[in-house]
Protein backbone atom coordinates (compact mmCIF):
# COMPACT_ATOMS: atom_id res chain seq x y z
CA UNK A 1 0.00 0.00 0.00
CA UNK A 2 1.63 3.46 -1.13
CA UNK A 3 1.18 6.04 2.09
CA UNK A 4 -0.22 9.42 0.30
CA UNK A 5 -0.07 12.44 1.74
CA UNK A 6 -2.24 15.94 0.48
CA UNK A 7 -0.01 18.30 -1.13
CA UNK A 8 -1.82 21.10 1.40
CA UNK A 9 -0.87 19.29 4.26
CA UNK A 10 3.06 19.41 2.74
CA UNK A 11 2.67 23.46 2.10
CA UNK A 12 1.16 23.63 5.66
CA UNK A 13 4.55 22.11 7.16
CA UNK A 14 6.86 24.14 5.37
CA UNK A 15 4.59 27.44 6.21
CA UNK A 16 4.76 26.11 10.27
CA UNK A 17 8.57 25.18 10.12
CA UNK A 18 9.22 28.87 8.33
CA UNK A 19 6.99 30.47 10.92
CA UNK A 20 8.27 28.45 13.94
CA UNK A 21 12.01 29.28 12.38
CA UNK A 22 11.76 32.48 12.93
CA UNK A 23 10.07 32.22 16.72
CA UNK A 24 7.18 33.83 15.29
CA UNK A 25 4.04 32.72 17.85
CA UNK A 26 1.04 31.74 15.82
CA UNK A 27 -1.35 34.16 17.09
CA UNK A 28 0.95 37.23 16.46
CA UNK A 29 1.30 35.66 13.03
CA UNK A 30 -2.67 35.40 12.54
CA UNK A 31 -3.05 39.00 13.74
CA UNK A 32 -0.65 40.07 10.81
CA UNK A 33 -2.23 38.09 7.88
CA UNK A 34 -5.20 39.44 9.07
CA UNK A 35 -7.30 36.52 10.22
CA UNK A 36 -8.26 34.43 12.65
CA UNK A 37 -5.68 32.03 15.05
CA UNK A 38 -7.93 28.87 13.95
CA UNK A 39 -7.78 29.35 10.05
CA UNK A 40 -4.12 30.10 10.31
CA UNK A 41 -3.71 26.72 12.25
CA UNK A 42 -6.19 25.05 9.62
CA UNK A 43 -4.15 26.33 6.86
CA UNK A 44 -0.60 25.06 8.56
CA UNK A 45 -2.11 21.52 9.28
CA UNK A 46 -3.63 21.66 5.34
CA UNK A 47 -7.18 21.49 6.11
CA UNK A 48 -7.74 24.87 4.37
CA UNK A 49 -5.95 25.78 0.72
CA UNK A 50 -3.76 28.58 0.70
CA UNK A 51 -4.73 31.20 -1.87
CA UNK A 52 -2.21 33.43 -4.14
CA UNK A 53 -3.05 36.68 -1.98
CA UNK A 54 -2.39 34.28 1.43
CA UNK A 55 0.78 32.88 0.06
CA UNK A 56 1.78 36.53 -0.94
CA UNK A 57 1.16 38.06 2.23
CA UNK A 58 2.88 35.36 4.25
CA UNK A 59 6.10 35.83 2.43
CA UNK A 60 6.19 39.36 3.13
CA UNK A 61 6.34 38.61 6.99
CA UNK A 62 8.76 35.97 6.55
CA UNK A 63 10.74 38.42 4.46
CA UNK A 64 10.53 35.59 1.52
CA UNK A 65 9.78 35.29 -1.98
CA UNK A 66 6.87 32.90 -3.10
CA UNK A 67 8.45 31.37 -5.50
CA UNK A 68 11.27 30.64 -2.26
CA UNK A 69 8.08 29.21 -0.10
CA UNK A 70 6.88 26.77 -3.15
CA UNK A 71 11.16 26.01 -3.95
CA UNK A 72 11.09 24.70 -0.16
CA UNK A 73 7.78 22.48 -0.88
CA UNK A 74 9.18 21.05 -4.16
CA UNK A 75 12.56 20.31 -2.52
CA UNK A 76 10.17 18.66 1.19
CA UNK A 77 8.23 16.94 -1.68
CA UNK A 78 11.03 15.41 -3.28
CA UNK A 79 12.09 13.89 0.22
CA UNK A 80 8.77 12.42 0.75
CA UNK A 81 9.45 10.60 -2.64
CA UNK A 82 12.43 9.21 -1.56
CA UNK A 83 10.25 7.84 1.46
CA UNK A 84 7.72 6.22 -0.94
CA UNK A 85 5.38 8.60 0.04
CA UNK A 86 3.34 9.56 -2.68
CA UNK A 87 1.94 13.42 -2.61
CA UNK A 88 -1.82 14.02 -4.37
CA UNK A 89 -3.31 16.81 -5.28
CA UNK A 90 -6.75 16.96 -3.62
CA UNK A 91 -7.91 17.97 -0.61
CA UNK A 92 -6.71 15.83 2.74
CA UNK A 93 -8.96 13.00 3.77
CA UNK A 94 -9.69 10.92 6.76
CA UNK A 95 -6.59 7.79 6.63
CA UNK A 96 -4.11 10.06 4.76
CA UNK A 97 -0.62 10.50 6.24
CA UNK A 98 -0.43 13.22 9.31
CA UNK A 99 1.37 15.83 9.07
CA UNK A 100 3.57 14.73 12.32
CA UNK A 101 4.38 11.26 9.94
CA UNK A 102 5.82 13.39 7.14
CA UNK A 103 7.20 16.08 9.78
CA UNK A 104 10.58 14.71 10.06
CA UNK A 105 11.81 13.41 6.94
CA UNK A 106 10.81 17.35 6.05
CA UNK A 107 13.13 18.79 8.57
CA UNK A 108 15.86 16.36 8.34
CA UNK A 109 18.88 17.47 6.57
CA UNK A 110 20.11 13.65 5.27
CA UNK A 111 17.84 10.60 4.63
CA UNK A 112 19.68 8.55 6.77
CA UNK A 113 19.02 11.26 9.65
CA UNK A 114 14.98 11.38 8.40
CA UNK A 115 14.73 7.57 8.79
CA UNK A 116 15.98 7.50 12.18
CA UNK A 117 13.34 10.70 13.24
CA UNK A 118 10.25 8.74 11.36
CA UNK A 119 11.14 5.45 13.46
CA UNK A 120 11.10 7.47 16.55
CA UNK A 121 7.37 9.00 16.11
CA UNK A 122 6.27 5.54 15.44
Amino acid sequence: MTREVAYAVVVGQILTQLRKGRQIPQAWFADRLHMAQHTLSRLEAGKLPLTVETLARWSMFLEMQPHEILRDVHDAIAKLELYGVAVVYRRPERGDVNAAAISAPLVSSSPRAARAERVRIR
